[in-house]
């Protein structure tokens, strides 16, 4: 009984964050403007991915690590205040490391930009997520992109299932997969 309910409140999260992407454009008067929502956007999602991804080691605490120039500022830490004020049952360490760095503490890393094919195929049991239009073809699992002025992703199943990771399939259905 407590999974069913579990998992109908996870899906009614998970139903609400499709229809905040779904529902919010990216265009405003001024580009700072337009790159600030995109990248709260960004936040918001990053914070809710570990809640639909398992990895191997099944540990209580997630270490998201924000990879070269952090794009988020102080946003992504009040946002992960703000749910853990509201007694968030994952607990999520954000780290800043620089590019080249070790992400062998990290269970999610998102790079601010397109890091090297070789580095990417390096990285075990990390959730690779990136912003570039390249991230995918260079071993990344989970990109952001604009498409009419709407934030998406798309997700390389294969590289994920690859690195034994596993998937909501709540989550899958709001991707483009690619990868299968």
């Amino acid at each position: 009984m407590f999974q069913l309910i579990t998992q109908r409140f996870q899906n009614v999260r998970l139903a609400i964050f499709a229809l905040i992407l779904a529902l919010a454009p990216l265009t405003h008067s001024s580009a700072n403007d337009e790159i600030s929502t995109k990248y709260q956007v960004m936040a918001g999602f990053l914070l809710q991915l570990p809640s639909y991804v398992q990895w191997t080691d099944n540990s209580s605490e997630i270490h998201l690590c924000l990879v070269g120039d952090d794009m988020f500022g102080g946003f992504i830490d009040q946002v992960l205040a703000a749910k853990v004020a509201k007694g968030a049952s994952t607990s999520i360490q954000i780290h800043r490391i620089s590019q080249g760095e070790s992400l062998e503490r990290c269970h999610l890393a998102f790079f601010s930009g397109l890091p090297s094919a070789e580095y990417l195929a390096t990285q075990q049991r990390v959730l690779l997520v990136g912003q570039h239009e390249d991230f995918i073809d260079a071993g990344g699992m989970v990109n952001f992109y604009l498409a009419q002025s709407r934030l998406k992703f798309e997700i390389n199943l294969a590289k994920v299932k690859q690195q034994g990771l596993a998937m909501s399939s709540q989550l899958l259905k709001l991707a483009k997969i690619t990868g299968r």
